[in-house]
């Protein structure tokens, strides 16, 4: 009897099932023998053979998009120096050598539960991920992970909403700072950035808004922790983003009603996704009809 793939590894995204795969047919596929396979799906093993299994099931790594090892490995070491870790500190983090990180973000070469120890201290949940549907308007650096908005976007999203900003407004993924620069000159703003060593996920502070448009790659988790921290939350992003019943219950489960919704058109320099772009209001406590708005 073949044997079905073993998910319960902290490897691969939430809800990823591939139904009809088997140790055998990955082993097929990854070019590894069934045992090789069958460690790696439980976390063990090398890296090399788990990026095998990686290109043979159409994943990519969780912290980028690049496949090239080397390329990969780098955008590691710029994730770690964006939380301002020095190679020794992460070294001391996980209780192994300095070289042993010196390889890894190098030869992009360690053993898988290296490489899970090193992403959850840089707060990665997962090793892989499904392929990135983000629109992204121009190439970016695999490390930095932003999708920029256009600013005049930006000022209209923050118009459409100005009467209820106010108080500490948090931008936590400002990139080139558009929704920054737009947000009203009453309030109190706040801002995180990866790329300039302010992680989000450090930031505990309560706000009264938070005003983004996070990296779609990690929208479940910035939602998530806006939750935590925030009374209002205004996304900008696909609307198909929030639709999920897993988000769905995110949102009522955190106290949250959906307010308003504002539909914009697509930046045309981004390639389109065939899903409608929105600017999305959660409000915590809000139990009223949800608005729908559309863009002038």
């Amino acid at each position: 009897m073949i044997q079905k793939l073993d998910m319960q590894s902290i490897l691969f995204p939430t809800g990823f099932k591939p139904e009809q795969s088997s140790l055998y047919e990955l082993s097929n596929d990854s070019g590894l023998n069934w045992e090789t396979v069958r460690t790696v799906l439980r976390g063990g093993g090398s890296i090399s053979s788990l990026n095998r299994l990686r290109a043979a099931l159409g994943l990519r790594w969780s912290w980028t998009n690049e496949i090239d090892g080397v390329a990969a490995a780098q955008a590691l070491a710029a994730r770690r120096k964006a939380k301002l870790l020095s190679q020794r500190d992460m070294a001391a983090k996980l209780g192994v050598s300095p070289q042993t990180i010196v390889t890894l973000e190098t030869r992009f070469r360690a053993r898988v539960e290296t490489l899970r120890r090193y992403l959850r201290a840089l707060g990665f949940m997962n090793m892989l991920a499904a392929p990135s549907n983000r629109l992204v308007p121009k190439p970016n650096h695999a490390e930095a992970d932003l999708v920029f908005t256009p600013r005049n976007l930006a000022v209209h999203i923050v118009k459409a909403f100005a009467d209820e900003i106010g108080g500490a407004v948090l931008e936590p993924a400002r990139g080139d700072r558009a929704f920054y620069d737009a947000l009203p000159a009453h309030v109190t703003k706040h801002w995180c950035e990866i790329s300039e060593g302010r992680d989000f996920f450090d930031f505990t502070t309560p706000v009264d808004w938070i005003i983004t448009n996070p990296p779609w790659s990690r929208f479940r988790d910035f939602l998530e922790h806006s939750l935590r921290v925030a009374d209002n939350v205004l996304f900008l992003a696909p609307v198909n983003h929030f639709g999920t019943k897993r988000r769905v219950s995110l949102v009522r489960d955190a106290g949250f009603g959906l307010k308003r919704t504002l539909f914009v058109p697509s930046p045309t320099a981004w390639p389109s996704s065939g899903f409608q772009l929105a600017a999305v209001h959660l409000q915590r406590g809000w139990s009223g009809a949800a608005e729908i708005m559309h863009h002038d």
